[in-house]
């Protein structure tokens, strides 16, 4: 899949969106499957973020909740109901990167 300005919330300049597609890349396959289906769904990126929790880490938002639960051979699913931060997260690797829903 290919990211645009269209998978992003909000109003982006080019230079944020450039980053943050950056980042997209560097995602552990496992979690790209999570996030470019919740694309394909509809699903909009409305943040991204990298050095939590751990340096090297990577944390993608969504701005809907997840279309669905997935199931993927080492990837955690959480329910935090945090809503301060997130309700719900995908989270795999080493250093750990996170996919989430804020809502």
């Amino acid at each position: 899949m290919e990211l645009d300005y269209k998978n992003f919330s909000g109003n982006r300049l080019p230079k944020e969106i450039f980053s943050m597609i950056e980042l997209v890349d560097r995602i552990y396959d496992r979690l790209k499957e999570i996030l470019f289906n919740e694309l394909e769904q509809g699903n909009k990126i409305s943040g991204m973020d990298k050095g939590f929790p751990s340096e090297n880490s990577i944390i993608v938002q969504l701005s809907e909740p997840f279309s669905k639960k997935y199931e993927i051979e080492g990837v955690e699913f959480k329910e935090l109901n945090d809503p301060h931060y997130w309700m719900l997260e995908y989270s795999f690797g080493d250093p750990v990167q996170l996919v989430v829903s804020g809502k």
